[in-house]
């Protein structure tokens, strides 16, 4: 196997089974190990995570002489919420247009998390655009000055349970990179039997244009809204 420095690592947490991958630099899966447990588990499955690590990563690291130092997350829980809202302040046309959409998205992601204090925030995606009452999925090409109206999806998942997560993989010094929800990871999967890992890699690096992603509370701006104010330009 090649150097691994520019591999991505991934554990993907289900109730009945616990999945480590590594992606290489092509995006395929050069290494894979799961351990399934006898019946799922009705709420986390914590114990089989401790299991799984005690019984692989220490085998994986001695074998490929490489030390796991962080990893990306997917996560299947019912500690998961999603909650669907409107925007009450319309997005219209401005000189400042990116400045006041950066207000007034990280004042509506600060609302929701002041309100839900005992979750994290994993997704913020659009799902409708609405412009001159008609709704659309994604941004429209054409230019326009009407006002903008927009339904968020918050896709949250149970702080505690990320803590111990992340308590339970710092024991083998693995820092969390990122965290994806298994179920919205999913909802891109066409074909059901798609490479998993590759497409959380893909919705990580922007693959969904309608997500919206928050770096040390400030609004990354790529996606969507490099496209919503370049109309504005």
């Amino acid at each position: 196997m090649d150097d691994l420095k520019n591999y991505k690592f991934f554990l993907l947490i289900k109730k009945d089974k616990i999945i480590f991958a590594l992606l290489d630099k092509n995006d395929e899966i050069s290494f894979q190990k799961e351990l399934s447990a006898d019946k799922p588990v009705k709420n986390n499955n914590l114990h089989l995570l401790n299991q799984f690590l005690n019984q692989n990563l220490i085998y994986f690291e001695k074998k490929f002489k490489h030390f796991v130092k962080e990893i990306n997350l997917i996560i299947d829980t019912e500690e998961s919420i999603s909650i669907s809202l409107s925007t009450i302040n319309s997005f219209s046309y401005s000189d400042d247009i990116s400045d006041n959409t950066l207000n007034k998205l990280l004042n509506l992601k600060n609302d929701v998390m002041k309100n839900i204090n005992n979750y994290d925030l994993i997704h913020m995606c659009v799902e409708k655009f609405i412009i001159d009452n008609k709704s659309f999925s994604k941004m429209p090409d054409y230019n326009f000055k009407e006002n903008i109206f927009l339904e968020i999806n918050f896709d949250l998942i149970n702080k505690d349970y990320i803590k111990e997560l992340k308590n339970i993989l710092s024991k083998y010094e693995i820092l969390v990179r990122r965290i994806s929800n298994y179920k919205y990871v999913n909802l891109f999967n066409d074909n059901n039997n798609d490479n998993i890992f590759k497409l959380t890699d893909k919705l990580n690096n922007g693959y969904n244009q309608n997500e919206i992603y928050f770096k040390k509370s400030e609004l990354k701006e790529n996606g969507i809204f490099a496209k919503f104010f370049n109309i504005f330009t």
